[in-house]
């Protein structure tokens, strides 16, 4: 009896990578999970040669460059990460009839809407890191592949790797008194879990190929996801103070509001993914006993 082919994960040391291996483990689906460094994905020829040997029937790329604030000064390497090496690698899943999945960003939009963006909104990136997840949509797009998903999500967040709910806690922890949180910019905050979950089942249902968005529901600034955390951990919300986007100490331009529209998934068969609040609630614990960990580890 011929096995069957495996999910592939990439870039599965990463914070959604994790996620998604979890996801998948739960599942009891059978994968394959390679890191950054069992597989560079900048190394075209091994990309090649490595998935296919492992001829996965699903490859969901979890790698890229997420540094924001370094993008500026690291375009040509961004943009190979995000952009470059993932084309690649999805020509490759096309030459082995696999599903591919692909995660890009809000940031690929200006924030200057005054209403949600739409999947087939025109992409208007302010920052390198947005102009490099925009170049990976548009390549992907002129390959012209016909089984791929495409998940823009925003502001995500778990208990692994770095990011701004874990960021906030830590310096709660070290005692930092103000701690100075943007209140003018606008997205949806998103748990790595729930966007894993969103993916995995968006697959396996078969839903339709193509570009959805993938957040979790509802508006908040960074001071707004700054003090549900605080307050959710019965911890001082009083340590963090609100701020303007212009007086934060920042090289880089960012969007003023992406919230991204979530009307698609009215037209398919499967619910939309909650709200941010609620899954912050779910999952905020965790973040902080992770932090916690870290900084014991530390001393």
């Amino acid at each position: 009896m011929k096995k069957a082919r495996p999910w592939l994960v990439v870039g599965g040391n990463g914070q959604l990578g994790i996620e998604v291996r979890k996801e998948l483990i739960r599942r009891n689906i059978d994968f394959q999970a390679l890191s950054s460094k069992e597989l560079d994905i900048r190394d075209f020829k091994s990309v090649t040669n490595g998935v296919s040997e492992i001829n996965p029937r699903v490859i969901v790329n979890c790698s890229g460059w997420t540094n924001v604030s370094k993008a500026e000064e690291h375009e040509r390497e961004a943009n190979l990460l995000n952009a470059y090496a993932p084309a690649h690698l999805a020509r490759t899943a096309q030459e082995l009839n696999s599903v591919f999945v692909h995660v890009s960003s809000d940031y690929v939009f200006s924030g200057a809407n005054n209403s949600p963006y739409k999947v087939e909104d025109t992409t208007n990136p302010v920052n390198a890191y947005g102009r490099s997840k925009a170049l990976g949509e548009k390549l992907l797009a002129e390959l012209s592949i016909s089984r791929l998903y495409l998940f823009r999500t925003a502001w995500l967040y778990s208990e692994h790797g770095q990011n701004f709910v874990k960021t906030i806690l830590k310096a709660y922890l070290s005692g930092t008194n103000p701690i100075k949180v943007v209140s003018d910019q606008i997205g949806s905050p998103t748990s790595a879990s729930d966007l894993s979950f969103q993916i995995i089942e968006s697959v396996i249902q078969g839903i339709p190929f193509g570009v959805h968005h993938a957040v979790n529901l509802g508006a908040a600034t960074w001071y707004d996801l700054a003090q549900a955390a605080l307050r959710t951990l019965n911890l001082d919300v009083n340590y963090v103070v609100p701020i303007s986007y212009v007086d934060f100490p920042s090289k880089v331009v960012r969007p003023r509001c992406t919230l991204l529209d979530m009307s698609k998934w009215d037209h398919i068969s499967m619910p939309k993914m909650k709200e941010w609040d609620e899954a912050l609630n779910l999952k905020i614990h965790a973040v902080f006993k992770s932090v916690v960990s870290e900084n014991s580890s530390e001393i």
